[in-house]
Parts: structure tokens; sequence; C-alpha cells
């Protein structure tokens, strides 16, 4: 017997990287999080932080605070702006490249 009959499940897939690429959208948002709340960014810190935690980022990498309530508010923000700017790339018009083939015959 199928212990799997009838048993819900479910799956996340996850493409960024794969489908797309939102390594732009997310240094874009660390620029203007730092720029909103004047603190510096070093200028290694989108490759050193890249793929982490922004609770990792925050206090080892940027070094901004090691407080947690400030922690949690500045990752909260910086995703507010990365979801901002990601929709903003998704709603603007694309051009679709047309390709013809023509045969000579």
């Amino acid at each position: 017997m199928n212990s799997a009959v009838g048993a819900t499940w479910g799956a996340i897939f996850d493409w960024d990287g794969v489908i797309i690429d939102s390594s732009r959208h997310h240094e874009e948002s660390w620029e203007r999080l730092a720029r909103e709340v004047a603190l510096p960014l070093p200028a290694d810190h989108f490759k050193r932080g890249f793929g982490r935690k922004n609770e990792f980022i925050i206090p080892e990498i940027l070094r901004w605070t090691a407080e947690a309530a400030e922690i949690r508010r500045h990752s909260l923000r910086k995703e507010a702006l990365y979801r901002a700017r990601a929709c903003r790339a998704r709603s603007a018009p694309r051009r679709i490249a047309r390709t013809s083939t023509s045969r000579s015959g």
C-alpha cells in the first residue's frame, strides 16, 4: 500500500540565480538603505555578504549595530526596499527580440 496516497505535500523552488538574477536589486537596496540611515557601506560589503542572511550581514559585515531590535529594523527595511525595486523591474515594459527565420532557396 502506498502511504503517500492522500498525503498533502508541497514544494518550494528558489529560482533566484537560475531564472532571474536579482543581485543588482539587492545591491541597490543595500545602497539605498545606507543612504536612508546615514551609515557607511564597506567597499566589498556586497561580495562578502552575498548569499548570507541580513541578520549576519548587518552586525558582522556592515558593523552597523549588534542590537537585535536595530538589526531587525534594518533587515525589514532592506527587504522592503528590495521588494519595491524588484516589483518595479518586473512591471517595466520589456522588449522582446523577434527572430525571423528565412530560408533561401
